[in-house]
């Protein structure tokens, strides 16, 4: 994870991830499984089945937190742009997690992504997508 602390005290974020899976256990622990930066694909694109972006946000406690996830592709082109609405706790903390399901990376290359308080970027992580040849089965 690359972070770039906000200066501002409204919005901070203490870590970005990709991962296979996440959950929240009934104790409210977050647990990230499978965390991963980089993909191999001998295909002329990857096709991500399911992975989870995850983020631990720090805002003011009890308030509506807007921000915005970005996925930015080598060619410094948006992949995916969304914003989001949600509490914080009485902590100011407000757990994220995002489902890619099916999410299609035509460019190979380093893809970020990040998380937004406006235009200024508050945190990022990397995705190196990247092509191999393909593999042949050999005999035994």
């Amino acid at each position: 994870m690359k972070a770039k602390k906000n200066e501002s005290p409204q919005l901070q974020v203490k870590y970005i991830h990709l991962c296979d899976y996440f959950t929240v256990s009934s104790d409210g622990k977050p647990s990230i499984i499978g965390e991963f930066d980089r993909y191999f694909t001998s295909e002329n694109q990857l096709v991500i089945n399911r992975a989870f972006l995850v983020a631990k946000l720090v805002g003011q406690p009890n308030k509506l937190v807007d921000f915005t996830i970005r996925v930015r592709g080598p060619k410094d082109k948006d992949v995916f742009n969304s914003t989001f609405s949600f509490p914080s706790d009485i902590n100011g903390i407000v757990p994220f997690s995002f489902q890619l399901s099916n999410f299609v990376f035509t460019d190979f290359g380093t893809h970020k992504f990040q998380v937004l308080d406006g235009d200024k970027i508050l945190a990022e992580t990397e995705l190196s997508v990247e092509k191999v040849a393909p593999q042949r089965p050999t005999a035994v």
